[in-house]
């Protein structure tokens, strides 16, 4: 079945669980979200939680990266580097612009090669 046909009290269920995953992951992987998340790492509703800032993320990115090979002197080399469109790890890293004076890093997960994520 669709998830467009879902109803609206099986898409809240679905959006629940998931978010429970999520916050569970994060509070696992994660010493930044384990110390900000302990007590909404069970069944807080979204409106409930945290919200992080670009700066707070660049402050404390090495601790809140939930893969622990992914640190942010390294990752900012790379990607200034001739092979920045190349994975790490097995994550594809991105760069804002920087236009706000601050460059914010992201990561994602696929492939094996930049061709493999544009699938």
């Amino acid at each position: 079945m669709s998830r467009t046909a879902w109803t609206p009290e099986r898409l809240a269920e679905h959006q629940r669980v998931r978010l429970t995953a999520l916050l569970r992951h994060a509070v696992t992987a994660s010493p930044y979200y384990r110390r900000v998340l302990r007590s909404h790492a069970g069944d807080a509703p979204l409106s409930a939680l945290p919200t992080l800032s670009k700066a707070t993320l660049m402050e404390h990115f090495d601790e809140i990266v939930t893969d622990p090979r992914l640190h942010r002197t390294d990752l900012e080399a790379h990607l200034a580097g001739p092979a920045a469109a190349e994975p790490v790890h097995d994550h594809l890293m991105l760069s804002t612009s920087g236009s706000t004076r601050l460059r914010g890093l992201l990561s994602t997960r696929g492939g094996s090669s930049r061709s493999g994520w544009l699938r």
